[in-house]
């Protein structure tokens, strides 16, 4: 008669762990992607007015004026961004909010003009934030005495300012209000704090 042969009993020990060991591995990373995904869920309803509200900051924070009309804010500052976001410092710029139609959506639209050698450059757009019924931004307080501005050797003295010779600054304080088209969803009111 042959002889069967088999595995031994450390070789199915052995099996049986590495096995385990497989499946708590496999059972974890899918865990991971789960709970990844609830992240990135969660993230996408609150990553976008999070985002909405630092742009606004960032604007807010670099604006010398500020001024509402029908549904538009306009501010002028000197705290302008590349196409890709970056800051780009004392670079005069004129940059307006409104909210907008755009594909069946209404959405916060951020348009920015920066000023050129020239005086004036092209307007750049940029879609800020989907589903914005009404955007507003009010100063809270009262605005600080404005300052003159600082006299330049660039201008001749003869050829006249193309704006006021004193500059008018914001109120330190403002508060911005987001309403959304869906009516569930919490609207935003912040009073941001600007310098």
């Amino acid at each position: 008669m042959k002889r069967r042969q088999a595995f031994t009993l450390v070789q199915m020990v052995a099996a049986t762990v590495l096995a385990a060991v497989l499946m708590v591995t496999a059972l974890l990373v899918i865990a991971g992607l789960g709970r990844e995904r609830r992240i990135a869920a969660a993230s996408e309803k609150l990553e976008p007015s999070v985002e909405m509200m630092e742009l606004i900051r960032w604007d807010l924070v670099n604006a010398r004026e500020m001024s509402t009309n029908r549904g538009q804010v306009t501010l002028i500052g000197f705290g302008s961004l590349d196409e890709d976001a970056s800051p780009r410092s004392h670079v005069p710029v004129e940059v307006m909010y409104e909210v907008q139609r755009a594909a069946d959506r209404s959405w916060l639209v951020r348009r920015q003009r920066t000023e050129d050698r020239r005086g004036r450059g092209e307007w750049s757009v940029e879609l800020v934030c989907a589903d914005v019924a009404r955007f507003e931004v009010t100063e809270v307080g009262e605005k600080p005495v404005p300052r003159p501005r600082a006299a330049t050797t660039t201008r001749p003295t003869s050829a006249p300012a193309s704006r006021p010779s004193v500059l008018p600054t914001i109120a330190s304080c403002v508060r911005v209000e987001v309403a959304w088209d869906d009516p569930d969803r919490e609207p935003i009111e912040q009073v941001l704090v600007l310098r």
